[in-house]
Formats: structure tokens, C-alpha cells, sequence
């Protein structure tokens, strides 16, 4: 189920218009994206979405609440997950609900790519040094293993 699914299935139109400030009679209102005298956005409760017949703007809650804000789909589902106190923890770029287990998860599996990639330059770095092992690494192995750090992978790494 995608982000904006969960969202959809967990609040209505008419309960997040109101919240942003749109009285209704009924189910019609006055549109708040053009001056008007007489009411003329109507909702649809069964479909889920709104459509003022005097500027021609329409859409679900999600379009109506990135259009009153002026931001992105993306962070008006963020405003009204916060806004509604939803539970739907993350939201990652293929917009699927991430647990917050998922992310804990995928936290330790970096810490333990970061944890080897730093054996593994210790390691490189240990070999070349070979009759210094009995003795305290040299100034030309601490030269040389931040030259080492100081590549891409490391960057990317936080090494």
C-alpha cells in the first residue's frame, strides 16, 4: 500500500478541509483559491474529493492541502500525517510505509557494512606493513591510511 493510500484510508476530505479552515454547509463551500460571493465547491464523501464549479480546481484531500500550501504531494502527505497524529512512520521514494522496525533494521546493517569496510582498510593497510607488526604502526602507515580514508567509498561509508 502506498503512502498516500494509508493517508486516504485514514482521514476524510471533508475532516481535513475543515481542519485548514473550509466552513460547509452541507457539502458545499466556499472556495479558498479564488474570491466568491456564493458557495460553489462541492465534496463527493463517497469518492473522496472536491471540485469548485467557479475555478475549476479538484481533486482528493492530498491535492487540496499541497494546493493550499503551496508544497508537493509528497509533503502534504507528511503535513497531514503530523497535522492528524497518523501513525504511518516513514515515508521512503517509492512511497511505501516503512515500520519503524524496518528502519532500526536497516540502521544495524549500515552500522555493519561501515564496522567491515573498516576492517577491511585496517587489514590492507595492516598487510603492507608486515615487519612492523611487533612494533606501534609508523608515521607513513598513518599517512598512508588517510589517504586511504579519503576515498570515495570511505566518504560514503562515513569512515
Amino acid at each position: 500500500m502506498s503512502i498516500f493510500q494509508a493517508i486516504k484510508q485514514q482521514t476524510n476530505i471533508k475532516q481535513i478541509m475543515e481542519h485548514y479552515g473550509v466552513k460547509f454547509r452541507g457539502t458545499t463551500a466556499s472556495c479558498c483559491f479564488h474570491n466568491e460571493k456564493t458557495p460553489s465547491m462541492t465534496i463527493s464523501q463517497s469518492k473522496q474529493i472536491f471540485k469548485c464549479h467557479g475555478c475549476g480546481v479538484g481533486g482528493d484531500s492530498i491535492f487540496f492541502v499541497a494546493k493550499l500550501f503551496g508544497i508537493s504531494p509528497i509533503d502534504a502527505v507528511k503535513k497531514i500525517n503530523s497535522d492528524f497524529r497518523l501513525h504511518v512512520t516513514e515515508i521512503n521514494p517509492t512511497r511505501k510505509i516503512i515500520s519503524q522496525h524496518q528502519i532500526e533494521e536497516a540502521k544495524k546493517k549500515i552500522e555493519q557494512q561501515k564496522q567491515n569496510m573498516e576492517d577491511f582498510i585496517f587489514q590492507k593497510m595492516w598487510s603492507k606493513h608486515k615487519d612492523l607488526r611487533c612494533m606501534p604502526p609508523s608515521e607513513a602507515f598513518y599517512d598512508n591510511l588517510s589517504k586511504l580514508l579519503e576515498t570515495e567509498e570511505c566518504k560514503y561509508y562515513g569512515i
